[in-house]
């Protein structure tokens, strides 16, 4: 038979918000709860495809640094517990990362970091199904609408090849043909 305690289980401390906790030594409980939920998403966005590139990395890096009290050592240390917690922290954590955001952020923050995510998944020219997957799941639980992300997303379609008509694919891909057969061939 299984019973249930009346009181909660105590949470232990995770490592990713003792790496902010160290970084944002003066910051409130609530900031510090909203950093470790965006880091946190930024780690699940960037191993959406089970491959935390190089590009994602050092996106993942100059971001947290546009945080207010991070330095690059700081960013450093919180990524480096990121991608050494990753697994953990993008399968269970997401969704308490946007609860987090959701009751402590208004809709513009929400929408910035759907936008810096939005940023991530396509450092490398594409958003792969995954990403798609969880870029939507974060845009509903941010309270966010279809709308919102479409806007987001439409920014980037000069770099994503899926977002571009096939047409401009072709002249593209037609133009490098071209300038590729310009170039003398070594012997």
């Amino acid at each position: 038979m299984f019973f249930r305690q009346n009181t909660p289980t105590p949470r232990t401390e995770s490592e990713l918000q003792g790496s902010v906790e160290s970084a944002l030594l003066r910051a409130d409980a609530d900031t510090i709860q909203i950093v470790v939920s965006i880091a946190g998403l930024f780690g699940c966005i960037s191993y959406a495809d089970r491959d935390f590139s190089d590009r994602e990395r050092q996106l993942v890096r100059n971001l947290l640094q546009t945080i207010k009290g991070i330095s690059a050592f700081d960013a450093d240390a919180i990524l480096h517990t990121l991608q050494r917690n990753i697994v953990h922290i993008s399968t269970t954590e997401a969704p308490r990362f946007c609860r987090t955001l959701l009751q402590l952020t208004d809709r513009e923050l929400r929408l910035s970091v759907l936008d810096m995510l939005l940023d991530i998944a396509a450092v490398d020219h594409d958003i792969s199904g995954e990403e798609l997957v969880i870029l939507r799941q974060v845009t509903t639980s941010f309270g966010l609408e279809q709308g919102d992300y479409n806007r987001l997303q439409a920014k980037h379609r000069t770099k994503l090849r899926s977002l571009r008509p096939s047409a401009d694919i072709e002249a593209e891909d037609g133009a490098e043909t071209a300038l590729e057969s310009d170039v003398p061939k070594s012997r």
